[in-house]
């Protein structure tokens, strides 16, 4: 049973009965179960995993940054190489270039 159901209960057993004990008991609730305010234990854990979700999400950019720059430069790299290898065929009589 939640907070808003309870108020509701309440809420319509003042009405039939004529009473006002809805304010009283919400509030005794409210000390009684701190969780229900969004205090107390479950409302610092909350908090906590708030803050371990923002620096979970700076982590994976920078980790995506990172592996970004690496493919770039991998990337580079084998174009570099590759361009070496081709001006060594077309140059070097030992890849064939002689060849005919």
């Amino acid at each position: 049973l939640n907070h808003t159901g309870f108020s509701k209960i309440l809420k319509k057993f003042d009405k039939r009965t004529g009473l006002a004990t809805r304010e009283t008991k919400l509030k005794e609730l409210r000390l009684s179960h701190s969780f229900l305010n969004g205090g107390g234990d479950i409302g610092k854990a909350k908090e906590q995993l708030g803050g371990l979700a923002i620096r979970l999400d700076r982590i994976i950019a920078r980790h995506t940054k990172m592996v970004k720059k690496a493919k770039s430069r991998a990337r580079s790299h084998i174009m570099r190489t590759n361009k070496i290898l081709a001006d060594l065929k077309t140059d070097s009589p030992f890849f064939g270039a002689g060849e005919s």
